[in-house]
């Protein structure tokens, strides 16, 4: 059987190095915050070529914390797309604003920067991208929109730690940039975590005060806190697996490439932009169909997932859009099949896959 991924063989080559990063969480004695959640930001921050890290309880809360730190809240309006988790625009919700939907790119699925600026009203704050799959949105022209209306950017780069857009990482310049370290990200924890990186340091005094409930010297209280601090047994980890990014990045890029070798002549595939090194949290595939696509490949012991089905602009708690509003991401939402490229997935079984699927769309003609 092919899974997207196997975390048992994945960590079983490096439990030793795991397992010492535990000890010393054991053997600090700080079991909030301390030295562990430091050594990680710094680490983290340096990393990325970012001015301030900050780590947090998950992906969903840098989030919000960005969206509180901006100053949004309720009558505020946010830009942002539908076809991403719904994590990124519960954020958006959690603090009371309202999400504003623009359509996609058809050739890669991000965010239609052409289309961004018919969305922009007087009640326009933060204008809110989704680096899906890794993919870079174009952060040039929507920071270019953000400076001629006096926005707020706030990126979700939560499948996108380690790619380069003009040779800098994702999230390095950024006004906030919000990553998730759930286990199947590209920088994965042992339970959930997150960080939020900023050039601002205002921006940075912010999100810690929202975390840790009060501002440095303890003495005034923040009443919109979320209290969502990075556990330390995460960072210790964390620390492990920093060190081994690299090779992960390098083996994630080397199944994409094979993926796109065998397929693209076969079935549509995203297309990535010159200026970018992707470091793909996933690699996307729109065939239409898509189920008995995904029943053929698990009759064949293969698992594939999708990234993501829901039209979010659709639910009642995100506006109830009609069918046909966002036409682009419906098509992406109602196409997309997600092919692993996670380390543990030999190129073997990569290329067992594209068989298969060069199969399917042979027998499908």
């Amino acid at each position: 059987m092919i899974k997207p991924i196997n975390f048992t063989k994945y960590y079983k080559e490096i439990l030793s190095e795991l397992m010492l990063a535990f000890s010393e969480f054991i053997l600090s004695g700080q079991y909030i915050g301390g030295k562990l959640v430091e050594k990680f930001e710094d680490k983290v921050k340096k990393y990325l070529g970012a001015k301030h890290a900050i780590g947090c309880k998950s992906g969903t809360h840098a989030l919000q914390l960005a969206l509180l730190a901006a100053g949004v809240e309720k009558g505020d309006e946010v830009i942002t797309v539908a076809n991403t988790y719904y994590a990124t625009v519960y954020a958006i919700t959690a603090v009371g604003a309202t999400p504003i939907f623009c359509d996609i790119l058809p050739e890669n699925g991000q965010i239609d920067h052409n289309k961004i600026e018919a969305k922009i009203t007087k009640k326009t704050k933060v204008i809110l991208p989704v680096h899906l799959y890794g993919i870079p949105v174009n952060l040039g022209e929507i920071r270019k929109i953000c400076k001629k209306y006096k926005l707020i950017l706030i990126e979700d780069c939560s499948h996108a730690f380690g790619t380069r857009l003009n040779g800098e990482y994702i999230g390095s310049d950024s006004d906030f940039g919000c990553f998730s370290m759930y286990p199947t990200k590209n920088l994965g924890a042992f339970g959930d975590a997150g960080f939020i990186t900023t050039k601002n340091k205002k921006y940075e005094s912010k999100i810690r005060e929202l975390i840790y409930l009060t501002d440095a010297k303890r003495v005034k209280f923040n009443p919109k806190a979320i209290h969502a601090m990075l556990d330390p047994l995460q960072a210790a980890l964390l620390l492990v697996m920093l060190d081994k990014m690299d090779q992960a990045r390098k083996d994630r890029i080397e199944r994409a490439d094979e993926y796109r070798k065998n397929l693209e002549e076969y079935i549509r595939i995203s297309k990535v932009g010159s200026d970018s090194v992707v470091n793909p949290h996933m690699f996307p595939i729109f065939i239409k169909n898509r189920n008995k696509l995904i029943k053929f490949l698990a009759d064949s012991s293969v698992h594939v997932q999708v990234h993501y089905p829901t039209n979010l602009h659709c639910l009642s708690q995100f506006g109830s859009y009609a069918k046909g509003y966002l036409p682009e991401t419906e098509r992406h939402n109602r196409e997309e099949v997600s092919l692993s490229v996670h380390p543990s997935v030999s190129i073997s079984e990569v290329k067992k896959i594209c068989k298969l699927i060069k199969q399917y769309v042979e027998i499908n003609k």
